[in-house]
């Protein structure tokens, strides 16, 4: 019985840490993500109003932005494959 109770201690920390880590790796990516919709020139969080203008210029025509994803998305797609 002792070795149940230290192995589901055991799972619920190991859960718990888990969950604490992932938060901490996925929260800067997620307020960057709902930062990227605000219509300020500076980032403020959160959003006073939404707009896909910055998403706009990134893909304008004359924007050097999609050759270089392009290119990455390139790279990374080689180095998936030859490694």
């Amino acid at each position: 019985m002792m070795e149940l109770r230290r192995t589901l201690a055991g799972r619920i920390a190991l859960t718990a840490v888990a969950t604490v880590i992932l938060l901490f790796l996925a929260l800067p990516i997620i307020v960057i993500l709902i930062t990227s919709f605000s219509n300020n020139a500076f980032a403020s969080f959160p959003p006073e109003a939404w707009t896909l203008n910055w998403y706009k210029a990134l893909f304008a025509d004359g924007s050097k932005w999609p050759a270089a994803l392009s290119l990455s998305a390139l790279v990374a797609a080689l180095s998936t494959v030859f490694s």
